[in-house]
């Protein structure tokens, strides 16, 4: 275990804080069947045993002498950190896992699960899962993969379904781990928000009550909790009503990866900064055919990530469409 409170690490640490199991009861709302580009893996996510790969990436830096210490990285959740979205089901963990290799690290995902395409497919995601599931398997993987880091993203299922409590059930989940592995960074995620579809108020009210619950339960708690705003991955960036697009995983990898830097970096260099998706000019996004968007907006298409008129810092997402023979802009909501 990396005891990184013990580390040249702690004056960075409080900037973290600002930025056989039971098969699940019933699995969350998948993506639309016939969203292009878009498939839905079985609720019995495959789990067969692929050994994790720890070898270094492309994008991973030359260095000399030793390698650095291998970090253990446990990304926890449901069908969200499994990959339910897009095709390649890489979830954010892809794209983190690069960063993380280009910035110097030496990055050992763990869990039970294996899915997507990446260098480490290892994951502890669960589809249709809710908090109290995973709490009722914790202890078990804990103890098989003892990680060093962990990325828990869970809630979106006791949103979708409506269940009482789900703040007091993240807080025995938190105090759960913490017991387990007091030496752990436990990095805990603001649930990423909804799609563009209509009769879903109830669902954003429950999941911001929720977030801001999850705010209060971190700041109380203190390190070694991190607070992870996920919750700014929504609208056009949601394929369905709760599951990303690849473009919604590249902002969930990059906020991820930001909120990481002042606990694992200690080379006393800023990570790369680069390829930021909240600055692209453009993005190709696909959005499934129950949106409320537009019939032409569904699908995949690339969109232009343009500034709001009269706004500095607000951006808007447009695609140029035709309609009854002529051109114009079309503004997502």
């Amino acid at each position: 275990m990396i005891r990184f409170a013990r580390r040249a690490l702690g004056a960075t640490l409080a900037l973290g804080l600002l930025v056989s199991a039971p098969a699940p009861a019933s699995a969350e709302e998948a993506p639309t069947q016939n969203a292009p580009t878009q498939d839905t893996p079985a609720q019995n996510a495959p789990t067969q045993d692929v050994p994790a790969q720890n070898a270094p990436t492309e994008d991973t830096p030359a260095t000399g002498g030793e390698a650095p210490q291998s970090i253990k990285i446990m990304p926890l959740g449901d069908s969200i950190t499994w990959g339910v979205g897009t095709p390649a089901h890489d979830s954010y963990r892809t794209d983190l896992y690069r960063r993380l290799t280009a910035a110097g690290l030496n990055v050992d995902f763990v869990g039970s699960q294996h899915s997507g395409t990446g260098a480490d497919r290892d994951n502890e995601g669960h589809p249709g899962w809710t908090i109290t599931q995973i709490s009722a398997n914790i202890d078990h993987w804990l103890d098989a993969y003892t990680p060093d880091v962990i990325l828990l993203h869970i809630g979106t299922n006791d949103m979708t379904r409506g269940l009482p409590d789900p703040t007091g059930h993240m807080a025995t989940l938190l105090d759960r781990i913490h017991r387990r592995l007091p030496d752990a960074q436990i990095f805990v995620a603001k649930v990423t928000g909804l799609g563009v579809l209509n009769g879903i108020a109830a669902q954003a009210a429950r999941t911001r009550a929720f977030n801001n619950g999850v705010e209060r339960l971190v700041a109380a708690r203190g390190l070694p909790f991190h607070l992870v705003d996920h919750s700014r991955t929504r609208g056009v960036a949601i394929v369905d009503r709760v599951h990303p697009n690849a473009y919604g995983f590249q902002r969930m990898a990059w906020t991820w990866y930001r909120a990481l830097e002042p606990t694992l970096n200690n080379t006393g260099r800023d990570w790369p900064a680069t390829n930021d998706p909240n600055q692209l000019p453009s993005a190709l996004l696909c959005l499934g055919d129950k949106t409320s968007l537009p019939a032409y907006a569904r699908g995949c298409h690339r969109w232009l990530h343009k500034r709001a008129p009269g706004a500095i810092n607000t951006r808007v997402w447009q695609m140029r469409v035709t309609v009854n023979g002529k051109g114009r802009w079309y503004t997502a909501p």
